[in-house]
């Protein structure tokens, strides 16, 4: 299952997870879409809401936040390198994660480039409707 706005409903879909709108109340849309208990959550935006609703579907423990800052004191496990458990965490992860990217399982979509003189532009289209995809700075 993974948060998404309805525009990209199909996109999470076609990476394999249950798409529930994140415009919605999430707690209802998320009991509603799970067809099993969900038992983890990986947080990438750390928004007080989406925390909140992980902290009423499962325990602390079982949350992981590379954003979540701020929330550190409920129990989450934040991912951040600033402990010497998170620094271990992101370790441990780079070589499964360069192998993963190597034989094609992790496919990374690019929703533009700029070059450096022109980071502005990137940083605009940032700022706006967030768009899917990543943007890439060349030199």
């Amino acid at each position: 299952m993974a948060t998404a706005s309805p525009a990209n409903h199909e996109a999470v879909r076609a990476l394999g997870a249950t798409p529930v709108d994140h415009h919605s109340v999430l707690l209802d849309a998320v009991r509603s879409a799970a067809t099993t208990p969900v038992t983890a959550v990986i947080d990438t935006v750390g928004v007080d809401d989406a925390i909140d609703v992980s902290l009423d579907l499962v325990e602390p423990g079982r949350i992981a936040s590379i954003a979540a800052w701020g929330r550190a004191g409920d129990g989450i496990t934040i991912l951040d390198g600033s402990t010497d458990a998170s620094k271990r965490h992101r370790r441990d992860a780079v070589q499964p994660l360069l192998a993963a990217a190597a034989d094609g399982r992790i496919v990374i979509e690019v929703a533009g480039t700029s070059t450096f003189d022109d980071a502005a532009d990137s940083f605009d289209a940032l700022a706006g409707r967030h768009p899917r995809g990543k943007y890439i700075l060349h030199p």
